[in-house]
């Protein structure tokens, strides 16, 4: 089990592990190495060496409702919600996206994409930009809840809004907080 207030060799490891032949999954190899998924995004939440490892992250202020309100403009992304057993991925756009008892309850309704987001649960949610081994550069945002289980990601497709996706995490950035999960 590694340390999760060392960053960078949780940085190194991750980057060790996304180089293998057979990449592994962020979650696996957080698995591996005993550590959260959230604790392995949010080790790349500060400024480091490039070097270090193909992965940075932007801690997001925890205002989930009007984050999710905000992205329809990215246009057509993938929404994907994962536990142990199952993995649900859909394309669209996050569209009618309100909200219900004071706060706790979202609904985004924009046909292939159709949720009930539970916002009391969401406690870390991350900006995170990865270069593939390809060269391509992955972006999406992820939300943990406070053990730092995934709980939900968006993952910007070839014809998604880049412009509107910078936009989105300068507005939505928190630069108070740490880089380790609280």
């Amino acid at each position: 089990t590694m340390n999760p207030t060392d960053l960078s060799s949780i940085r190194q490891a991750f980057a060790e592990a996304r180089r293998a032949p057979q990449p592994a999954r962020h979650r696996d190899i957080g698995e591996r190495l005993g550590l959260p998924e959230g604790c392995l995004v949010a080790a790349h939440a500060e400024a480091f060496d490039p070097a270090e490892s193909p992965m940075r992250a932007r801690r997001l202020r925890p205002d989930w409702p009007a984050l999710v309100a905000a992205l329809e403009p990215l246009g057509e992304v993938m929404a994907l919600t994962r536990n142990a057993s199952c993995v649900h991925e859909k394309l669209g756009v996050y569209r009618h996206a309100s909200v219900q008892g004071q706060g706790h309850v979202g609904l985004v309704l924009g046909g292939e994409i159709d949720l009930r987001v539970f916002y009391g649960r969401w406690a870390h949610g991350f900006a995170v930009e990865e270069t593939q081994a390809d060269g391509t550069l992955q972006q999406s945002l992820q939300f943990f809840d406070a053990q730092g289980v995934a709980i939900h990601k968006i993952f910007l497709k070839p014809q998604s809004d880049r412009e509107a996706f910078a936009a989105l995490v300068e507005r939505h950035a928190d630069a108070q907080a740490a880089a380790a999960l609280q």
